[in-house]
């Protein structure tokens, strides 16, 4: 399993900072056989240059979170595995190659608790149902596909992931996936939307209003140090 090739799909909007730390956290990886490709569904160009790296600027051309993440699995390849890779949450070095030495032959793999902070100041192990701790094999996700919501995208991958009957693992300390909540004023999860009765076109726009970090022709500086 150690030559398996693995797809981190990032899709992105108006969060120059957020991409900056994501990418550190992939080029900190110690899996060798990997790749993230970054959907930049803002009118405002992303700019890095790297062979582990590929960015699509595609401003404007996807209505929703659903639709960003569907093109994303076009570019993913068949027979690899995949990550999503979320530009508002951290990924420790060991991430991807701890997902690959766990999946074995299942169509995914999640550890049991992940990291979690709300506002940054401290983490702790809490129980997860957060599609961005699986490892996936590819060919079942691209079988599933994403719901083109705006929030709740992920509703057909989890109900397929509860119906094969995935393990999960308590990896203790160890485990590499940190989900940050409420750390930046206007910078929330798109699932931060849901339930709040307003039409979803209206909630994707006014999300995407509250994102606006964009530096027209700056290239991405990461630096995994300043990951927090």
């Amino acid at each position: 399993m150690s030559n398996i090739h693995v797809d981190c799909l990032q899709a992105t909007y108006g969060r120059h900072a957020r991409v900056e730390e994501s990418l550190a956290c992939f080029l900190a990886q110690d899996y060798q056989q990997r790749h993230l490709h970054i959907l930049n569904n803002h009118p405002c160009d992303l700019i890095f240059n790297h062979p582990l790296v590929t960015i699509h600027n595609e401003g404007g051309k996807h209505k929703t979170l659903g639709h960003c993440r569907n093109r994303l699995l076009e570019f993913a390849q068949p027979d690899g595995l995949m990550r999503i890779w979320d530009d508002d949450d951290a990924f420790l070095p060991w991430s991807a190659s701890q997902g690959v030495s766990r999946i074995g032959n299942n169509v995914a793999w999640k550890p049991e608790f992940s990291w979690f902070t709300h506002g940054g100041k401290t983490f702790s192990l809490m129980g997860n149902a957060m599609e961005a701790s699986i490892t996936w094999q590819t060919r079942f996700v691209k079988s599933v596909g994403f719901f083109p919501g705006q929030g709740n995208e992920s509703s057909l991958l989890m109900q397929a992931f509860g119906n094969a009957g995935v393990p999960c693992n308590d990896t203790g300390s160890w485990t590499s996936y940190l989900y940050r909540w409420g750390c930046w004023p206007g910078h929330w999860h798109a699932s931060g939307t849901i339930g709040d009765g307003r039409p979803e076109e209206v909630r994707a726009a006014e999300w995407q209003r509250m994102n606006n970090d964009v530096r027209q022709g700056v290239p991405l500086t990461p630096d995994f140090a300043s990951v927090r």
